[in-house]
């Protein structure tokens, strides 16, 4: 999907949601055999660069899903 903005201002605005609390980066599973079970395993960063973010539950109450 293309947001019509530079990879530079939604870099900080990721940076600016997760220094309020609202994101957090997710932690990459090491490679291997635990990868055949992993939800992500078709988006793994083994295979490319990917930084996987999710709503904390500050971010999730202000999306109103939590």
């Amino acid at each position: 999907m293309q947001l019509g903005v530079s990879d530079e201002l939604v870099a900080e605005m990721l940076a600016q949601l997760a220094k309020r609390g609202y994101l957090t980066e997710a932690e990459l599973c090491a490679t291997g055999t635990a990868c055949e079970s992993c939800g992500l395993s078709q988006a793994c960063g083994a295979t490319r660069a990917l930084r996987i973010w999710s709503l904390t539950d500050k971010g999730l109450r202000a999306a109103g899903v939590g």
